[in-house]
């Protein structure tokens, strides 16, 4: 009986044991799916941040070059400088008398106004459809480790539940074993007390 005793107390110690290193592995996934959870979104908005500031510096320049001299077709852009003895003023043809350096850099404003035009009506929609698919795939990839987490914790649960009603089982039946023990030693030996004739064999022989 005290073997027996012995052997559910070994094995009451390995269950708790058990699910001790089994909580300290289930602690450490949960620890780690977090932190890469937090580096996915840290990712995300850095992604976010960056296509952001490209995006207005891409607007910033091409609104520089819209209201700019050359493409507002301003007429200070073919002022005609005074000299031999006339005042400086504006010409009638705001191109005309404008030299052939000025004019191709002219052409060249508007030629990359218009390829810059082209590019944002074509590849504009694409971008931003790229992005947002982008956004959409990290948001279903945070969602998945969200939800791997809380499959985690609820697995952790129900772990410590199970080991509980294990470990409640076990001492039942020690607190079982204890008591028939008990009334073992109260029946069996505590009330076989000994009689006269038990101590009288002692005192058979003379001094």
């Amino acid at each position: 009986m005290l073997a027996g005793r012995e052997l559910l107390l070994q094995d009451l110690k390995k269950v708790q044991q058990a699910s001790l290193e089994e909580e300290y592995r289930l602690a450490a996934r949960i620890a780690h799916d977090n932190y890469n959870q937090a580096l996915a979104a840290d990712r995300a908005q850095k992604l976010k941040e960056q296509q952001r500031r490209e995006e207005q510096e891409n607007l910033a320049e091409v609104w520089h070059t819209l209201t700019s001299d050359m493409m507002t077709e301003c007429a200070e852009a073919a002022e005609r400088a005074a000299g031999g003895g006339r005042p400086p003023g504006v010409l009638t043809d705001r191109w005309k008398g404008m030299t052939r350096e000025q004019l191709n850099a002219i052409h060249r404003e508007r030629e990359a106004s218009a390829l810059r035009d082209r590019y944002w009506s074509h590849w504009g929609p694409q971008q931003r459809d790229a992005e947002k698919n982008q956004e959409a795939a990290w948001n279903l990839h945070l969602l998945k480790l969200s939800k791997q987490v809380e499959e985690e914790e609820m697995r952790a649960a129900k772990l410590r539940r199970d080991k509980r009603l294990q470990m409640d089982q076990i001492n039942m039946h020690l607190a079982k074993e204890q008591q028939a023990y008990q009334e073992y030693l109260n029946k069996k030996l505590y009330t076989n007390k000994p009689t006269k004739d038990f101590f009288s064999q002692f005192n058979t022989t003379s001094r």
